[in-house]
């Protein structure tokens, strides 16, 4: 399936963003394109590609250029993976605290109709 325009205008800062971090730890290692590129198996135009975020890159290369350029996944990919983690656990969250109110509701709805049936059964013993 095809990215939308919407999406893709999502996706292009990440690469931009990797690729500028690609670029400035290759720059503090001291390495040419040239360098970097025989450790990770690229040709130096796709290492030239990364660094200007027009190349998008696989998931192995990510991990490859983590691995090489010596840094954390999170750092190179610029999120914070726990602050993924945390979102998803907040998600994972208000799902069940949306289950638990609506359950709540349902819960009261009986109970107003068993207490409606109990106060007419006593009306009707008097």
């Amino acid at each position: 399936m095809a990215c939308t325009i919407e999406q893709s205008e999502k996706i292009e800062p990440l690469y931009v963003a990797i690729g500028q971090r690609v670029l400035e730890e290759r720059i503090k290692a001291g390495w040419t394109q040239q360098d970097l590129c025989g450790q990770v198996r690229l040709a130096r135009s796709s290492i030239a590609n990364i660094e200007l975020g027009r190349q998008r890159v696989m998931l192995h290369q990510i991990f490859d250029l983590a691995e090489v350029l010596s840094i954390p996944l999170d750092d190179l990919l610029g999120v914070s993976i726990q602050a993924a983690r945390d979102d998803d656990d907040k998600k994972a969250l208000r799902g069940q605290i949306i289950k638990l109110r609506r359950r709540v509701a349902e819960l009261e709805t009986a109970l107003r109709g068993i207490s409606s049936k109990a106060l007419d059964a006593a009306g009707s013993d008097n």
